[in-house]
């Protein structure tokens, strides 16, 4: 991460990355592919670190603790499209380790959890997919706009759909 500060991602080489950690470029290669598989590993790491101080240990499916998911998922986004916006190499791995992380997050907190017996139809792997995109998906428009709304908002407004879903739009429409 120090050599990001130093320079582009795109000008950095794996011998840089191998003079910096003082290994030579053949140990660099049995860790990692390539340099970009490095800074996922690297961006994993981080974002499990970060949840890993935010959410409790015993931590289970529940609207408190989705809260501070969704919270901490914007922060990570606000810092760090604020003090150095990704580049069009290095979004890409930021959002694929962070989805990999929620879905990885979501699906064992849903494990843990009975089904209720008319929700058994949908398998809890596309539960936690779909729903670690949505945030995602929301927090990266967030990250990359205006931020109009303050986290503390965005966060209340992902919790609020992921939680009560389309169902208060409907009305009474769908009840037939």
């Amino acid at each position: 991460m120090e050599l990001m500060r130093e320079k582009r991602f795109a000008a950095i080489t794996v011998q840089d990355i191998a003079d910096r950690a003082e290994v030579n470029r053949g140990t660099f290669y049995t860790h990692f592919a390539d340099k970009y598989e490095l800074l996922e590993a690297i961006m994993h790491e981080q974002l499990s670190h970060i949840l890993a101080s935010k959410l409790p240990q015993a931590v289970s499916w529940g609207k408190e603790h989705l809260r501070v998911l969704i919270q901490t998922i914007l922060e990570v986004f606000a810092e760090a499209y604020g003090r150095c916006p990704p580049t069009e190499m290095t979004d890409p791995l930021m959002r694929k380790a962070t989805q990999e992380q929620l879905t990885r997050l979501l699906l064992g907190w849903f494990k843990k959890i009975p089904v209720a017996r008319g929700e058994r139809n949908v398998p809890v792997e596309i539960r936690a997919s779909m729903i670690s995109w949505a945030i995602l998906g929301v927090v990266v428009e967030w990250s990359q706009g205006e931020k109009m709304l303050s986290i503390q908002e965005m966060t209340n407004h992902i919790l609020s759909v992921i939680t009560e879903g389309a169902a208060p739009l409907a009305l009474d429409r769908w009840s037939e």
